[in-house]
């Protein structure tokens, strides 16, 4: 695994290699506090972690604190492991035969409760191909250093607003739907980025990534939630009440649709 940092606009970007550090999850507290003590980290676009099926283990509680603490962006394939995982084996042994064995001793919770994957998927896929790894090229590394398209999606909709977040999305699907993994975003992350914009007064910001987390995870009522409550402050009753009715025939105990839908129909609006 490695990070990248921007250090200022006029300078290469370093690169600071910690294969070793993160392989006692012990130290990975100790890694994130001296990453979120410097301020040029804390920029989407500036730092960047590299991952891939051999991140596993400390290397994915390292993830999963950056995940929740530094504005990393995440480029490769997906990890060896969940954020949600056990481990912190013990090793045994059978008592007759005595064959060796080991067992997780404890429960490592890094991402939301639900969370129950297998594995960890980038922002930015970079999938590594036979002739590159016996070329020595990384294209992982190849796509941070050219720098395009590197900004998440829901980063990208409170950044530069919901126009240019659906023309990247729609980039990006074109360039990886092919990969099975492939995810353009979390319903966890656009949720935050669809309510961010509507604290900030955003409204259609706010309509836009509550629409493409719908279209996400239409499954979910808490999407068609959000999308109501999004368009109700824009004063699209007609589509608030679809939207929240939607929620509700997901999950019929959403009071919170409930409740507006009484309210909008007794006050019309």
């Amino acid at each position: 695994m490695a990070l990248f940092s921007e250090c200022m606009p006029s300078c290469a970007r370093k690169v600071l290699d910690t294969a070793d550090i993160v392989r006692d999850g012990d130290l990975v507290d100790n890694v994130i506090r001296q990453i979120i003590k410097r301020d040029r980290f804390d920029i989407p676009g500036n730092l960047f972690v590299i991952i891939g099926r051999k991140t596993f283990s400390a290397a994915v509680d390292f993830v999963g604190e950056a995940k929740h603490w530094t504005s990393a962006i995440f480029v490769g394939e997906p990890t060896g492991a969940g954020l949600n995982a056990y481990g912190d084996p013990e090793e045994l042994e059978t008592p007759n035969l005595h064959i060796p064995f080991q067992i997780s001793t404890a429960y490592h919770q890094h991402g939301v409760s639900s969370d129950r994957s297998g594995e960890f998927k980038p922002d930015i896929p970079a999938v590594m191909h036979a002739a590159q790894y016996f070329a020595g090229s990384d294209p992982s590394l190849e796509a941070i250093r050219e720098g395009t398209e590197l900004l998440p999606i829901p980063v990208l909709v409170t950044q530069a607003g919901g126009q240019e977040a659906t023309r990247a999305l729609e980039r990006r699907r074109r360039l990886w739907s092919g990969l099975a993994w492939y995810v353009p975003f979390t319903e966890h992350d656009m949720n935050r980025a669809g309510y961010a914009a509507l604290a900030a007064g955003k409204i259609n910001d706010a309509i836009v990534a509550f629409e493409m987390n719908a279209t996400q995870y239409s499954s979910s009522w808490n999407v068609w939630d959000s999308l109501g409550e999004a368009q109700r402050a824009a004063k699209n009753i007609k589509s608030a009440m679809a939207s929240y009715e939607k929620s509700l025939v997901l999950y019929p105990g959403n009071n919170n649709a409930r409740d507006a839908i009484n309210d909008m129909q007794k006050n019309g609006h």
